[in-house]
C-alpha cells in the first residue's frame, strides 16, 4: 500500500489535488482489500462514504480543470462498471460490495482516462481469473470450490491503472 501511494505522488506530483484524492483512495482500498480478505465483505460504513467523498473530489477536480467532459466520463465509467458488476451479481459471481465500490473505483479510474479505466477493468479481471483458476484447480476434489474475494482485485487493478 505504502509503495502504492509513493508511486501516485510521483505520477501526479504536480498537480496536489488528484495527489490527495489519489493517495486517499490507495489508503482506502488497501483497508477495504484487507476486510474483503479477511471476512469476504466489504462494509457499507466505509465503501459509502469513500464513493460519496470520490464523487466529490471528482466534480471538484472537474471545476478546478473547467473539465466538464472528463467529469462526465469520469462518473459514467464508474456507473457503467457498477452496472457491469450488478448483472455479474445477478448470476452469483461477484457481491454486491464488489458492486458498489466500482463505483468510486471507476470514477477515479475514468477521470484518470479511458487507457486508466481498460488498465483497471483488464488487471482486475485478469488476476482474479487466475487466482480463481488455480484456486479451482487446487480444490477440485471438494464438493464446493473455494471463493475468492474480489475487493483487492478491483484495488490491484486501480493501482495498476493510477501508475500506467
Amino acid at each position: 500500500m505504502l509503495g502504492g501511494a509513493v508511486g501516485v505522488v510521483q505520477r501526479y506530483w504536480m498537480s496536489p489535488v488528484i495527489v490527495v484524492g489519489l493517495v486517499g483512495t490507495v489508503v482506502v482500498s488497501g483497508v477495504l482489500a484487507d476486510i474483503d480478505l479477511r471476512t469476504f465483505r466489504l462494509p457499507n460504513r466505509i465503501v459509502g462514504p469513500f464513493a460519496a467523498a470520490t464523487l466529490l473530489w471528482v466534480i471538484v477536480l472537474g471545476i478546478v480543470e473547467q473539465d466538464g467532459g472528463r467529469l462526465a466520463f469520469a462518473i459514467g465509467a464508474g456507473l457503467l462498471w457498477a452496472m457491469v458488476l450488478f448483472v455479474l451479481n445477478l448470476g452469483g459471481l461477484v457481491g454486491m460490495g464488489d458492486v458498489k465500490l466500482v463505483v468510486p473505483l471507476g470514477m477515479i479510474a475514468g477521470w484518470l482516462g479511458a487507457e486508466a479505466l481498460v488498465v483497471s477493468i483488464v488487471v482486475s479481471v485478469a488476476s482474479s481469473g487466475v487466482v480463481g483458476l488455480l484456486l479451482l484447480l487446487l480444490t477440485r476434489n471438494r464438493e464446493r470450490p473455494a471463493e475468492v474475494p474480489y475487493g483487492p482485485f478491483l484495488a490491484l487493478g486501480l493501482l495498476v491503472g493510477m501508475l500506467f
